[in-house]
Parts: C-alpha cells; sequence; structure tokens
C-alpha cells in the first residue's frame, strides 16, 4: 500500500498494492488489492474492489460498490448506494445516480445529437424510457401537449407507452399520433401547437438498439441546452409530480398523413409531372412511409412499382446490412422496366437514394450535385442554397441562378433554414424549405421528378454536364482523449497554407484539389474529405494526409 501526501484515510481497510492518490479523503470504506486511485477523491461508505483505476476529484460522498476492473474517469460523481459492475468504463464527469449493470461503459451525457440510443431493454429500459419522460415533463409547463410518435417495431411501442407514464404523472399532456414516419410526424408538429415532440423508433444502425429522437416546437432536434436540461433531472431524479387532478391527458389523433398530403400536392407542380407520364421504381425498406408514399405516387399520376412496402419487424432491424441489397434490387427493376428513376426511400422517411434512367447508383455527392444543377438549369428565378462545407466544390463557380452558402449542419435554428430554397447534405437527405424546414425523402423524390421534367433532361443526360472530379471520405479511428492534439498537429500544419476553419480544418492547394479533417462529434474517429480534378492528385493529397495522421497518432502514444 501506498499513501501519497496529505492523503486522510479514516476508518478504513486497505489492501495490497494499492496506491491512494495525493489529498484524498477517505472513510469508513474497503479497497481491495491493486487499487490505484488519482488526487483529491473523496470516498464515504465506499467499497471498491481489485484492480479499480480511478481519476482525479472523483467523489462517492453516500455510499457506493465498486466492482473489479472499473476504469472511472476525472470528476465522476456517485449518487447514493450506486453498484457498479465488474469491467465498466465511466467517462470523465459523469453523474451515475443508478446502478450500472449491463454494457461497457457509462457515458456522461445519455444524448447525441438531439437523441438517446441504446441497448434495448438493456440500458434503454422501460424503467429509463419512464424517468426520461418524467425528466422532459419536468422542463415543460404544466398542461403543455407534447406530441409523441412511432414506428411499428414492438421495442418502440413498449419505450414509447412507458416514457407516456413519466410524462402524464408531470402534469403535461399527450398528443399520440401512433405510427407515423418522420416528415408526416415532423411537418405536423411545425404547424400544430405542441411544443416538443419525442419520436420511437428501432435503430437503423443497430438491430439491438432503440432511438428516442426528441424535437423542439420547430421540428428541429432539441439543442444542448435543452439537453442538459433535461440531463440534469434526469440523473439528480427532482421530478416534478402532479396532484392526481392534475396528471396529464391523451389525445389521440388519427390520419396524421392528410394535412401533409394535402400540403405536399399543393408545393409540388402536379400538373407537370401528370403530363409527363413518368416510370419509377420505388423501394420503402420495409418502413413506415407505406401509408402515405403509395398514394402521392398515385395522386401524381406517376408509373410506379413499389418494393418492400409492408411490414416487417425482422428487415426494419436490419436496414443497413441489407441497403446493398435492396439498391441493387431497384435497380435491375429500373433496368427491366425501362424506368425513367428509381428511388430508395429509408423505412423512417428522411433518407433518399436515387438511380438513374440507366440503373446506377448515384452517390450522396453525385445526388446532392445534381439537385444543385437542376435548380440552376431551371433559369425562373435565383435559388438560395446551404450545403455542407465538405461538399464538393466543383459546381461554385459555374452556377448562373445559385447561390451557395457552406457552414455547419448542426444546430441551424428555424429562421436560418427558412431563409434557404434547399437544403442538401452528404447523408441522403434533403430539404425544400416550400414544403418543411425538416429533411424529406419522399417530397425530394418527387421534387426531382418535377425538377427534371421542368428542365427537360433525363439524370443520365445531366449527369454528362457536371465536370468530372475525384471525392474521398475517410474515417479514421482517433481516440477521444487525442482529438485535441489531432486538431492541434493540422492547425500548425495549415499556419503557411491557404486554410479555412468554418468546420474542421480545411486546406486548399491550388493544383492539387483540398483536404477537410473534422472531428467526430461523438464518436473516436476524425472525417477526412478531399476533392480533386483528377484522381491521381486526389489519391496523393488523401495518402499523404492519411500518413500524417497516423504518425501524429503515433507521436502521441
Amino acid at each position: 500500500m501506498k499513501l501519497k501526501k496529505n492523503a486522510i484515510i479514516t476508518n478504513t481497510v486497505i489492501g495490497d498494492d494499492t496506491v491512494i492518490g495525493e489529498g484524498c479523503e477517505i472513510k469508513n470504506s474497503i479497497i481491495w488489492n491493486n487499487v490505484t486511485t488519482g488526487k483529491y477523491v473523496f470516498l464515504n461508505y465506499v467499497v471498491i474492489c481489485d484492480k479499480t483505476r480511478t481519476g482525479n476529484y472523483v467523489k462517492a460522498p453516500s455510499g457506493c460498490i465498486i466492482a473489479e476492473n472499473t476504469e472511472v474517469g476525472d470528476h465522476v460523481v456517485f449518487e447514493r448506494d450506486v453498484m457498479v459492475w465488474p469491467n465498466k468504463q465511466i467517462e470523465e464527469s459523469s453523474i451515475i445516480s443508478s446502478n450500472l449493470i449491463w454494457g461497457d461503459k457509462w457515458k456522461k451525457s445519455i444524448f447525441e445529437g438531439g437523441k438517446v440510443s441504446a441497448r434495448t431493454n438493456v440500458e434503454l429500459s422501460a424503467e429509463i424510457a419512464t424517468k426520461l419522460g418524467s425528466s422532459v415533463g419536468s422542463i415543460i409547463p404544466k398542461g403543455s401537449r407534447v406530441l409523441l410518435s412511432r414506428d411499428y417495431h414492438r421495442a418502440a411501442r413498449m419505450l414509447k407507452r412507458s416514457f407516456l407514464g413519466g410524462l402524464l404523472s408531470t402534469g403535461v399532456n399527450a398528443v399520440d399520433v401512433r405510427m407515423a414516419s418522420l416528415p408526416v410526424m415532423r411537418y405536423n408538429l411545425n404547424i400544430h401547437s405542441e411544443i416538443f415532440a419525442v419520436h420511437f423508433r428501432q435503430s437503423p444502425v443497430d438491430p439491438t438498439h432503440t432511438e428516442i429522437m426528441f424535437f423542439d416546437g420547430n421540428s428541429l432536434p432539441i439543442d444542448t441546452n435543452l439537453e442538459k436540461s433535461v440531463e440534469r433531472i434526469f440523473y439528480k431524479e427532482n421530478f416534478r409530480r402532479a396532484t392526481h387532478d392534475e396528471i396529464g391527458n391523451i389525445y389521440d389523433v388519427h390520419n396524421v398523413q392528410n394535412e401533409y398530403l394535402t400540403h405536399f400536392l399543393e408545393t409540388i407542380d402536379v400538373d407537370i409531372i401528370k403530363a409527363r407520364h413518368y416510370k419509377v421504381a420505388v423501394n420503402l425498406l420495409n418502413g413506415t412511409t407505406d401509408e402515405v408514399f403509395p398514394d402521392i405516387l398515385n395522386r401524381v399520376n406517376i408509373d410506379s412499382i413499389v418494393l418492400n412496402a409492408y411490414h416487417d419487424e425482422s428487415k426494419l432491424a436490419r436496414t443497413y446490412s441489407k441497403l446493398a441489397e435492396a439498391e441493387k434490387q431497384t435497380s435491375d427493376i429500373v433496368k427491366i422496366m425501362g424506368a425513367n428513376i428509381g428511388f430508395v426511400i429509408y423505412p423512417h422517411g428522411e433518407k433518399l437514394k436515387i438511380i438513374t434512367d440507366k440503373g446506377d447508383l448515384l452517390s450522396d455527392d453525385i445526388a446532392l450535385m445534381l439537385f444543385i444543377k437542376l435548380l440552376d438549369k431551371l433559369g425562373d428565378r435565383k435559388y438560395k442554397v446551404y450545403i455542407p462545407v465538405m461538399a464538393p466544390y466543383v459546381l461554385d463557380d459555374k452556377l448562373s441562378n445559385v447561390q451557395i452558402i457552406r457552414g455547419k449542419l448542426i444546430g441551424l435554428k428555424a429562421t436560418f433554414i427558412r431563409g434557404f430554397d434547399f437544403m442538401g447534405d452528404l447523408s441522403a437527405e434533403y430539404r425544400f424549405t416550400e414544403h418543411a424546414i425538416a429533411p424529406d425523402g419522399m417530397y425530394a423524390s418527387i421534387k426531382l421528378v418535377e425538377l427534371l421534367t421542368k428542365v427537360g433532361k433525363s439524370i443520365s443526360e445531366l449527369l454528362i454536364e457536371i465536370p468530372y472530379y475525384y471525392f474521398k471520405h475517410n474515417v479514421i479511428n482517433c481516440p477521444v482523449e487525442k482529438k485535441g492534439y489531432l486538431m492541434r498537429k493540422m492547425s500548425e500544419d495549415a499556419l503557411d497554407k491557404d486554410a479555412s476553419y468554418i468546420d474542421g480544418i480545411k486546406i486548399n492547394y491550388a493544383k492539387k484539389g483540398w483536404i477537410l479533417m473534422i472531428p467526430d462529434q461523438y464518436s473516436p474517429n476524425v472525417h477526412l474529405f478531399t476533392e480533386s480534378s483528377t484522381n491521381e492528385a486526389g489519391e496523393e493529397l488523401q495518402n499523404e494526409y492519411k500518413e500524417k495522421i497516423n504518425k501524429w497518432l503515433e507521436e502521441n502514444n
């Protein structure tokens, strides 16, 4: 055992090969073997088992048990009588308010970009959903209305009902639209009086996870201030409880797609599409858009073959693993039926993949350039477009009727979004603000047909007019604690070069092209984007910076 200076130990048993850090105060506790604590740790009525490591300024003032092989970050606070099971990692500045049994990691924040995502019925249980409902209700005035929706997966239904109980207990009313796609739900939120919305869905990335998505009254993901307000109440369990006669009501709403559909058709030139008699192949990926999109196709007189327009929980849970198969299936149908275009609409309705009249799947960057090219060729007025910094620049100096603004896509306000005609990104999400400020794959698909009809060209003909360019996106693993160092090294590398810092660090090379590095906000990765006019220059630039990044990471080991 080793005690560092100014450590105070009272009524405590300490095992072999244990190191107690400087300035620690430990009372009424049992510390087992091979334990290391950081500086200024305060423990009272705590049991710490073998081979556990704690960071600096950790506090457990009211009793807890931490099992073996656990790593605790700096500034972690344990609430009263918490149990942490073996082999866990607890992020710095976390507040541990409940037992940590399942999973291998406790995050300091339960939100990631306005949503909660965790393993169904493990980290994200009915009890946790109820606490979340109580937390959300506690920050909203009594009597307010919150819109709730879900997909058809049984896990989403279960968690929504649990959340609903917690919400009602705070005196907040619920407007339950039951099953709805995200564009339909977000459109209804934007035109009604609800001040909040929550959507429950099967994760499109991981079949073991459920996502709970939170939106403000403008149908945009809640901001970090709202996230922190909810988290503060969630961890402290300081819920508001309504009296027996103030408990919230449930208002059931049916046919929510009607208002969405009406406005959808009002903002599309239906007559010009009807006159063209388009043939379209559509894959709905067993999603929630089946109740509205086939009806839209009929209303605009598009001949269509619609694939996977039925509910299947097993397929809904494997969206991304089956995506390539669905894209090929749709491409084959386009070729066989001689269709003008093909669409793959993601299960929740917000993302769109496009297949050309020749059966070729467009990459997300090419699809974005196609929308911009079409708006420019319309020539009926000037269009204002907002896209991310990493989007290709190949069209920037070749546009007559489109003004391109670049920036971050995170944290945008409704008033800002409404200042643009079109917004797009590199993850297959497109917004035409004449209809809604939220991404909508269904609307983008029909709008694309309208634009193609007005311009009078096929997709394959338009693609010829977009100059060839090299574009590459690489994801490089980078531990969270090294991101700051990596960004500093990239900044140093950019000092004597033409660089910009709107989002990440972008370095321009006159002949080669440009390179952009952006740290991932939520995962231990950085994103490296490269654009060049030729493959050779692009590959050279990309490989140069991949080597630099790997070298910087090795230097920081």
